[in-house]
C-alpha cells in the first residue's frame, strides 16, 4: 500500500456484537486492502476497533461492504464512527495486538459477545477426508468459521493465548497459514493446528490404564471395533464427555440405562446425515435447517417407526420408550465423523458422507445420575468404571462445559434446552438495565447476568439441590462475570424460600449489601417471554402460563394461570381448578395418588375399582382419599392425573414422563369432535373435573388421551375468548413447561389464531424453567421503573 495523500481522512470504527472468533479481523484486513486503505484492526474488550485512512469514497465503500459482506456467523450490534486526526504515518493495513487493559471491560459502554461453539463446517469436512490434504483424518480440524469457541475461552479478547489452545505451539506450516492473508480459512484462526502440532487423542480402559496405541486413527479404529462388539465408550466432545454405543444393540442400551439409573428417560440418536434419518423420523424444511445448523442441537422429531433393537424378542423402542418423538442429531465434531468413518470400514472419497447409512449411535451425556456433564479427563477416568468400558480422551482442555442444546420441531418450534452451540449468545434488551444476577429456578436451572442492554443466560445446570450441580452453577457465575463484567448491583430470585438458588441470592445480597428482588415463578415465565420481544411486546395482553408447581403470591401452589398484563401490573384473573397432591412431592413420582384422590371426588366406587391394588391398605386409602392435603392449580399435575386415570402409567421415573407419554398416545388416536366438556365457573376457574367420568370409562387409551387434549384446548380457547372480550385485547402470551407438549402448543396456536388472536410463544428461551432467570431480571427492572 502507498502512503495516503493530503486529501485523506481517518476514522475509527468500534464494532460491537459477535465479531470475535469468526474470521472478522481477516475479513476486515482483506476488505481494507482491496480498497487501498491503511490502518489497523484489533480485538477490543467489547468487539473490534478499526482505524482507517484513505479517500472519503473508499471509507464510505468500506462501511457499506462491512455491512453487506461480513462473515455469515457474525452479528454486528452497533458501529460507532469517530473522525480522528489524519494517520498519515500509516503505510499499510495490519492486524495488531489486541487490547488487553484489565480495566477496559468495566469502562466499556458495550458489553462483549463471545461466539458459541460451532459445528464443523462443510469446507473442513471435505478436507478431513481428502487424502491429499495435510489435515486428512485430523480429529481437531477447524477454521475461522467452525470449531470450539466458548468452551475453550479463559479470557477476552479472543486470542489463542486466552484459550486452552495456548499450550499448543503451531508448527512452521500452521504458523505460515496463520500469518498468510490470502489463506481465507486459517489467516488468524486461533484454533489452527494439525496432526503434528495440535491436540492428541488417548484411550484408557475402565481401570484408567492407557492403551498402547499411539496413532489417532488406530485409537478410533479400536473404538469402532469395540462399539460393534457392544461396548459403551466415553468420548470427549466440545462441551463435555458423551457416552456412545450402538443404537441397535439392546444389551448395550440396557447396560447404559442401568449404569445411568435411567430406566425410561429417552436417549438421543446420532446419524451420519439426514438421508440416514429419513426412514426413522419425519423431516421437514425447518427440522433439516436445525439439524444442519452451526449450533447442531438435538432435534425432537416425530417417529416414522420404532427403531427396534437387534434382539428378535424385543419389540420395545429402547431409545425413547412410549414416546412419539425421537431426539436426533448429526455429527458436529471431526471426531464424530471419524468414528462413523471407522464404523463403515473407512470408505474412500466423500460421497459416502451424503449417502444413507444404516449405522446409528446412541449418544448421551457422560455423568453419574443427577450430576452435571463430565468435562475433565481426570474426572472421567475417576467415574469411568461405573459408566463405560473405554474413554477416548484428548489434551485440549474444556474450560466452559455445556450439554447439548435441544429443540423440538413443530410450528411454532420450541427450545427445550439452551446450551452448547447457543450459549453464551446474549439476548438484547429494550434498554440498559441494572447490573443484575438473576439466579433462576430450582429445576432446569440457568442464571441470567444482565450488563447494560444485554442479558447473558448460562448453560443448563439441572437441579440445584445436587451438590455437583450447585458447584457448576457457582463456577459458571464466576466465569460469566470474568467474561462479561463483575459488577452486580442487585440479585433476583424465586419467591420459594427453599430453593437453593434463592438461598444463594439471599446470602450474596446480604454479603454485598445489594438489593434482593424476589419474583413470583409464573410472573417470571411471562416476563421472560416479554423480554424476548425487545421492545415489541404488545400490551395490554392476556398471558396463559401452564406449568408445574410454583409458589404463588398467596403462598399457595400455582401452575395453571391466566393473567392480564399491561405496562403497570400483572393481574391474576383466573386459574385451573385446584387438585390435591397427596403426600406432597412424592405424588409427582407416584402419580396414582393424584389420580385416585381426584377420581374419588366423582365416584369413590370408580376410584376403588381403578386403584384396587394401591388402595387395598386401609391406612393408605384413608390417607389418599380423606387426608388433609396441599392443593395446586398446576396444569402439570392435571396431566399427571389424566395419565393415571386413563392408565398410561401410575409411577414416573423422570420429570414430565406421564405428560409426554399421554401426548404420544393422543397422537396415535383418530380425531373426533369437541364436546366442550370443560367448564368455566363464576370465579373464572377452568374446571377440568367434568372430564373425569369420560376418561375413566373409556377403554381405548389413545382416544381417551386425545379427548383430554382436545377438551383442554377447547376449554382454554373459550376461557381466553371470554377474558379477551372483558379486557379488550387479542394478544396472548403462552409459556410454562406444559408448552413443551407439541400437540397442546400447535392445537392451541391453531385455534387461537383462527379466532383472530396474536399468539406469542417463547422462541429464544425454553418455555420451561430454563427461561425463568431472564424473566426475573426483566421484571425487577420493570418494577424499579
Amino acid at each position: 500500500m502507498h502512503q495516503q495523500d493530503s486529501d485523506s481522512a481517518s476514522i475509527r470504527l468500534k464494532v460491537s456484537g459477535r465479531v470475535q472468533g469468526l474470521g472478522f479481523r481477516p475479513f476486515v484486513y482483506r476488505l481494507a486492502h482491496s480498497l487501498s486503505l491503511t490502518g489497523s484492526v484489533r480485538n477490543s474488550s467489547s468487539g473490534l476497533e478499526i482505524v482507517l485512512t484513505g479517500q472519503q469514497a473508499q471509507l464510505d465503500e468500506f462501511r457499506n461492504q462491512l455491512l453487506a459482506t461480513k462473515p455469515s456467523a457474525a452479528q454486528m450490534e452497533s458501529i460507532e464512527l469517530e473522525r480522528i486526526s489524519p494517520q498519515i504515518s500509516a503505510t499499510s493495513f495490519s492486524i495488531i495486538e489486541s487490547e488487553t487493559d484489565s480495566n477496559s471491560l468495566s469502562l466499556s459502554t458495550n458489553a462483549p459477545e463471545v461466539s458459541p461453539d460451532l459445528a464443523l463446517c462443510s469446507s473442513c469436512l471435505d478436507e478431513l477426508f481428502d487424502t491429499n490434504n495435510r489435515r486428512y483424518l485430523h480429529p481437531f480440524i477447524s477454521c475461522t468459521q467452525c470449531g470450539p469457541r466458548y468452551s475453550i475461552i479463559a479470557d477476552l479478547p479472543y486470542d489463542r493465548d486466552n484459550t486452552s489452545m495456548a499450550k499448543f505451539d503451531m508448527c512452521s506450516t500452521c504458523q505460515h497459514e496463520y500469518s498468510t492473508p490470502s489463506n481465507a480459512k486459517r489467516f488468524h484462526s486461533q484454533t489452527n493446528a494439525c496432526n503434528d502440532c495440535g491436540p492428541q487423542l488417548a484411550l484408557v480402559d475402565k481401570k484408567g490404564i492407557r492403551l498402547p496405541l499411539e496413532q489417532n486413527q488406530a485409537l478410533i479404529d479400536f473404538c469402532a471395533e469395540q462399539l460393534k462388539q457392544g461396548a459403551i465408550i466415553a468420548i470427549k466432545s466440545i462441551g463435555g464427555f458423551h457416552l456412545i454405543c450402538d443404537a441397535k444393540n439392546s444389551e448395550s442400551i440396557k447396560r447404559l440405562r442401568k449404569v445411568k439409573q435411567r430406566p425410561d428417560k429417552p436417549f438421543a440418536l446420532m446419524a451420519l446425515n439426514t438421508p440416514s434419518l429419513e426412514p426413522i423420523v419425519e423431516l421437514d424444511r425447518a427440522s433439516l435447517h436445525e439439524l444442519n445448523s452451526s449450533h447442531a442441537p438435538i432435534v425432537l422429531l416425530p417417529k416414522k417407526r420404532t427403531l427396534k433393537p437387534d434382539s428378535k424378542q424385543e419389540e420395545e423402542d429402547w431409545l425413547a420408550p412410549n414416546l412419539s418423538d425421537l431426539g436426533c442429531m448429526l455429527p458436529y465434531t471431526p471426531l464424530h465423523y471419524l468414528i462413523f468413518h471407522a464404523l463403515l470400514g473407512r470408505p474412500k472419497g466423500i460421497n459416502w458422507l451424503e449417502e444413507a447409512q444404516n449405522y446409528q449411535l446412541l449418544v448421551t451425556s457422560a455423568n453419574l445420575p443427577d450430576e452435571p456433564i463430565v468435562y475433565d479427563n481426570d474426572k472421567c477416568i475417576e467415574q469411568l468404571a461405573s459408566l463405560a468400558d473405554f474413554a477416548l480422551l484428548n489434551d485440549r482442555d474444556i474450560l466452559a462445559p455445556s450439554d447439548d442444546s435441544v429443540i423440538q420441531a413443530g410450528e411454532p418450534k420450541a427450545l427445550i434446552r439452551r446450551s452448547r452451540g447457543i450459549v453464551p449468545t446474549s439476548i438484547a434488551l429494550l434498554d440498559k438495565q441494572a447490573h443484575s444476577l438473576a439466579c433462576g429456578a430450582h429445576l432446569k436451572n440457568t442464571f441470567c447476568l444482565t450488563q447494560g442492554d444485554k442479558a447473558y443466560i448460562s448453560p443448563y445446570h439441572g437441579e440445584l439441590d445436587k451438590p455437583e450441580n450447585f458447584r457448576r452453577f457457582q463456577a459458571n457465575i464466576a466465569h460469566y462475570q470474568h467474561l462479561f463484567g463483575n459488577r452486580i448491583d442487585q440479585y433476583c430470585a424465586d419467591l420459594h424460600p427453599d430453593y437453593v438458588s434463592t438461598h444463594f441470592a439471599e446470602k450474596n445480597s446480604q454479603k454485598s449489601n445489594s438489593p434482593l428482588i424476589k419474583v413470583q415463578h409464573h410472573h417470571a415465565h411471562l416476563t421472560s417471554l416479554l423480554a424476548e420481544q425487545t421492545g415489541q411486546a404488545k400490551l395490554p395482553a392476556l398471558a396463559l402460563i401452564l406449568d408445574g408447581n410454583g409458589l404463588g403470591d398467596d403462598n399457595q401452589a400455582w401452575g395453571g394461570e391466566l393473567f392480564y398484563v399491561d405496562s403497570k401490573q400483572i393481574e391474576r384473573i383466573g386459574h385451573l381448578e385446584k387438585i390435591a397432591i397427596p403426600g406432597g412431592d412424592i405424588a409427582t413420582r407416584e402419580i396414582w395418588r393424584i389420580g385416585a384422590n381426584l377420581l374419588a371426588k366423582t365416584s369413590r366406587e370408580q376410584a376403588f375399582e381403578a386403584y384396587a391394588d394401591s388402595l387395598k391398605n386401609e391406612l393408605t386409602s384413608h390417607f389418599i382419599l380423606n387426608g388433609t392435603h396441599h392443593f395446586t392449580s398446576s396444569a402439570g399435575r392435571w396431566f399427571d392425573a389424566a395419565a393415571s386415570i386413563i392408565g398410561v402409567r401410575q409411577e414416573c421415573t423422570y420429570e414430565g414422563q406421564a405428560a409426554a407419554e399421554l401426548e404420544s398416545l393422543a397422537r396415535s388416536a383418530s380425531r373426533d369432535h369437541v364436546q366442550s366438556l370443560v367448564k368455566i365457573d363464576e370465579k373464572n376457574q377452568l374446571l377440568l373435573s367434568p372430564l373425569l367420568p369420560y376418561l375413566s370409562a373409556m377403554e381405548n387409551k389413545p382416544q381417551a388421551a386425545y379427548l383430554f387434549h382436545r377438551e383442554l384446548v377447547d376449554g382454554l380457547v373459550r376461557w381466553l375468548e371470554k377474558s379477551s372480550k372483558q379486557r379488550q385485547t387479542k394478544a396472548v402470551y403462552c409459556s410454562g413447561g406444559c408448552f413443551q407438549n407439541r400437540l397442546l402448543r400447535e392445537s392451541l396456536n391453531e385455534h387461537l389464531t383462527s379466532q383472530g388472536f396474536k399468539v406469542y410463544f417463547p422462541i429464544k428461551l425454553p418455555a420451561n424453567d430454563g427461561g425463568i432467570a431472564l424473566g426475573q431480571a426483566y421484571l425487577s427492572h420493570w418494577q424499579n421503573n
